[in-house]
Protein backbone atom coordinates (compact mmCIF):
# COMPACT_ATOMS: atom_id res chain seq x y z
CA UNK A 1 0.00 0.00 0.00
CA UNK A 2 1.47 3.49 -1.17
CA UNK A 3 1.72 6.44 1.35
CA UNK A 4 -0.83 8.03 0.06
CA UNK A 5 -3.53 5.50 -0.25
CA UNK A 6 -2.14 4.68 3.73
CA UNK A 7 -2.92 8.38 4.47
CA UNK A 8 -6.75 8.06 2.60
CA UNK A 9 -7.43 4.96 4.35
CA UNK A 10 -6.24 6.13 8.09
CA UNK A 11 -8.34 9.88 7.68
CA UNK A 12 -11.48 7.40 6.90
CA UNK A 13 -11.05 5.09 9.75
CA UNK A 14 -10.60 8.68 12.05
CA UNK A 15 -13.70 9.90 10.30
CA UNK A 16 -15.58 6.44 10.82
CA UNK A 17 -14.48 5.84 14.13
CA UNK A 18 -15.77 9.35 15.04
CA UNK A 19 -18.99 8.85 13.41
CA UNK A 20 -19.66 5.62 15.36
CA UNK A 21 -18.62 7.41 18.26
CA UNK A 22 -21.35 10.31 17.80
CA UNK A 23 -23.99 7.45 16.26
CA UNK A 24 -24.21 6.22 19.91
CA UNK A 25 -25.58 2.76 20.75
CA UNK A 26 -27.94 2.48 17.64
CA UNK A 27 -25.73 -0.18 16.29
CA UNK A 28 -23.54 -1.34 19.35
CA UNK A 29 -25.28 -4.83 18.98
CA UNK A 30 -24.02 -4.78 15.40
CA UNK A 31 -20.75 -3.97 16.47
CA UNK A 32 -21.03 -6.24 19.04
CA UNK A 33 -22.46 -9.47 16.99
CA UNK A 34 -19.28 -8.64 14.04
CA UNK A 35 -16.26 -7.58 16.28
CA UNK A 36 -14.68 -10.44 14.95
CA UNK A 37 -14.44 -9.56 11.17
CA UNK A 38 -10.83 -8.09 10.48
CA UNK A 39 -11.72 -7.54 7.15
CA UNK A 40 -14.47 -4.74 8.30
CA UNK A 41 -13.39 -0.89 7.50
CA UNK A 42 -15.20 -0.61 11.24
CA UNK A 43 -17.02 -3.67 12.96
CA UNK A 44 -20.15 -4.45 11.20
CA UNK A 45 -19.69 -2.90 8.22
CA UNK A 46 -19.32 -4.69 4.62
CA UNK A 47 -15.29 -5.50 4.68
CA UNK A 48 -13.11 -4.07 2.38
CA UNK A 49 -12.40 -6.28 0.38
CA UNK A 50 -15.95 -6.42 -0.97
CA UNK A 51 -15.98 -2.17 -1.22
CA UNK A 52 -13.48 -2.72 -3.72
CA UNK A 53 -14.81 -5.82 -5.69
CA UNK A 54 -17.86 -3.95 -6.13
CA UNK A 55 -15.77 -0.21 -7.19
CA UNK A 56 -13.51 -2.26 -9.84
CA UNK A 57 -16.44 -4.31 -11.20
CA UNK A 58 -18.82 -1.32 -11.47
CA UNK A 59 -16.30 1.34 -13.20
CA UNK A 60 -16.17 3.75 -10.56
CA UNK A 61 -14.27 7.05 -11.48
CA UNK A 62 -13.84 10.56 -10.14
CA UNK A 63 -16.89 12.30 -10.23
CA UNK A 64 -19.08 9.46 -10.64
CA UNK A 65 -23.07 9.83 -8.84
CA UNK A 66 -23.37 6.69 -6.90
CA UNK A 67 -26.76 6.40 -4.87
CA UNK A 68 -26.07 3.36 -2.34
CA UNK A 69 -30.03 2.48 -1.40
CA UNK A 70 -30.00 1.36 2.53
CA UNK A 71 -26.32 2.86 2.92
CA UNK A 72 -26.51 3.04 6.52
CA UNK A 73 -24.07 5.05 8.17
CA UNK A 74 -22.65 6.11 4.65
CA UNK A 75 -19.31 4.00 5.54
CA UNK A 76 -19.59 2.42 1.74
CA UNK A 77 -20.23 5.66 0.06
CA UNK A 78 -17.25 7.50 2.32
CA UNK A 79 -14.42 4.47 1.46
CA UNK A 80 -15.46 4.75 -2.50
CA UNK A 81 -15.19 9.05 -2.16
CA UNK A 82 -11.76 8.70 -0.85
CA UNK A 83 -10.48 6.42 -3.23
CA UNK A 84 -12.32 6.59 -6.10
CA UNK A 85 -13.46 9.98 -6.40
CA UNK A 86 -17.37 9.28 -6.68
CA UNK A 87 -19.54 11.78 -5.67
CA UNK A 88 -21.84 10.15 -2.74
CA UNK A 89 -25.14 9.70 -2.67
CA UNK A 90 -27.42 8.18 0.01
CA UNK A 91 -30.87 7.32 1.01
CA UNK A 92 -31.08 5.82 4.36
CA UNK A 93 -34.30 5.20 6.06
CA UNK A 94 -33.53 5.48 10.02
CA UNK A 95 -33.11 9.15 10.50
CA UNK A 96 -30.25 9.42 13.58
CA UNK A 97 -28.41 6.98 11.07
CA UNK A 98 -29.11 8.89 8.05
CA UNK A 99 -27.95 11.71 10.46
CA UNK A 100 -24.52 9.99 11.28
CA UNK A 101 -24.10 9.05 7.57
CA UNK A 102 -24.78 13.09 6.66
CA UNK A 103 -21.73 13.74 9.42
CA UNK A 104 -19.39 11.44 7.88
CA UNK A 105 -19.56 12.32 4.51
CA UNK A 106 -19.78 16.15 5.10
CA UNK A 107 -16.25 15.57 6.57
CA UNK A 108 -15.29 14.30 3.41
CA UNK A 109 -16.78 15.83 0.63
CA UNK A 110 -19.36 18.84 1.45
CA UNK A 111 -21.33 17.83 -1.73
CA UNK A 112 -22.67 14.43 -0.21
CA UNK A 113 -26.04 14.51 -0.42
CA UNK A 114 -28.43 11.60 2.11
CA UNK A 115 -32.00 11.32 2.10
CA UNK A 116 -33.89 10.18 4.53
CA UNK A 117 -36.75 7.76 4.17
CA UNK A 118 -38.39 4.60 2.43
CA UNK A 119 -35.75 4.08 -0.96
CA UNK A 120 -39.39 3.07 -2.90
CA UNK A 121 -41.51 6.54 -1.86
CA UNK A 122 -38.37 8.75 -2.56
CA UNK A 123 -37.95 10.36 -6.17
CA UNK A 124 -33.87 8.99 -6.70
CA UNK A 125 -31.30 11.63 -8.30
CA UNK A 126 -29.87 11.58 -11.57
CA UNK A 127 -27.36 9.39 -11.03
CA UNK A 128 -24.37 6.59 -12.51
CA UNK A 129 -24.67 4.06 -10.63
CA UNK A 130 -27.08 2.28 -7.90
CA UNK A 131 -26.13 -0.09 -4.86
CA UNK A 132 -28.12 -1.92 -3.30
CA UNK A 133 -28.57 -4.88 -0.58
CA UNK A 134 -31.05 -6.94 -1.32
CA UNK A 135 -30.82 -9.36 2.02
CA UNK A 136 -33.84 -9.06 3.58
CA UNK A 137 -36.08 -8.02 0.15
CA UNK A 138 -39.81 -9.44 -0.03
CA UNK A 139 -40.57 -10.86 -3.70
CA UNK A 140 -42.80 -7.87 -3.78
CA UNK A 141 -39.84 -5.47 -2.61
CA UNK A 142 -37.61 -6.85 -5.79
CA UNK A 143 -40.34 -6.50 -7.77
CA UNK A 144 -40.67 -2.63 -7.22
CA UNK A 145 -36.62 -2.36 -7.33
CA UNK A 146 -37.35 -4.06 -10.72
CA UNK A 147 -39.46 -1.41 -11.79
CA UNK A 148 -37.17 1.48 -10.61
CA UNK A 149 -34.10 -0.21 -12.44
CA UNK A 150 -36.67 0.11 -15.56
CA UNK A 151 -36.96 4.17 -15.38
CA UNK A 152 -33.14 4.13 -14.82
CA UNK A 153 -31.45 6.03 -17.85
CA UNK A 154 -29.81 3.44 -20.48
CA UNK A 155 -25.95 2.94 -19.06
CA UNK A 156 -26.50 3.23 -15.48
CA UNK A 157 -24.87 0.27 -13.65
CA UNK A 158 -26.65 -1.21 -11.10
CA UNK A 159 -24.71 -3.24 -8.05
CA UNK A 160 -26.99 -5.39 -6.38
CA UNK A 161 -25.91 -7.68 -3.29
CA UNK A 162 -27.69 -10.65 -1.89
CA UNK A 163 -30.24 -11.66 -3.92
CA UNK A 164 -28.95 -13.86 -7.20
CA UNK A 165 -32.51 -11.75 -9.09
CA UNK A 166 -33.04 -12.64 -12.65
CA UNK A 167 -32.93 -9.38 -14.45
CA UNK A 168 -33.81 -9.82 -17.94
CA UNK A 169 -34.44 -6.32 -18.87
CA UNK A 170 -30.46 -5.39 -17.37
CA UNK A 171 -27.27 -6.51 -19.22
CA UNK A 172 -25.07 -8.34 -16.38
CA UNK A 173 -21.46 -7.23 -16.60
CA UNK A 174 -20.15 -8.57 -13.71
CA UNK A 175 -20.91 -11.71 -11.36
CA UNK A 176 -19.20 -12.68 -8.13
CA UNK A 177 -19.58 -13.58 -4.28
CA UNK A 178 -18.30 -13.22 -0.69
CA UNK A 179 -18.61 -14.89 2.07
CA UNK A 180 -20.03 -12.92 4.81
CA UNK A 181 -20.57 -13.93 8.51
CA UNK A 182 -24.35 -15.06 7.65
CA UNK A 183 -23.10 -17.13 4.36
CA UNK A 184 -21.98 -16.93 0.81
CA UNK A 185 -23.66 -13.99 -0.95
CA UNK A 186 -23.61 -13.65 -4.51
CA UNK A 187 -22.92 -9.64 -6.27
CA UNK A 188 -24.02 -8.82 -9.35
CA UNK A 189 -23.15 -5.79 -11.43
CA UNK A 190 -25.57 -4.97 -14.40
CA UNK A 191 -25.79 -2.24 -16.90
CA UNK A 192 -29.37 -0.98 -17.86
CA UNK A 193 -29.79 -1.01 -21.83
Amino acid sequence: MGPVLGIAIWRLKCALNWAMVYSGAAHRYEWRHYFGDSNAITPGETPEPVLKMIALAAGFRSGMRVLDLGCGRGTALAYWSMLYGIHPIGIERVRSVAHAARLLLQSIIATSEILTGDFFGIVWPEVDAVVVSTTCFSAQDLDQLMHRYRQLPTGTVVVQISNDVPMNELKCIWRGSHRFPWGNCPISVFRCV
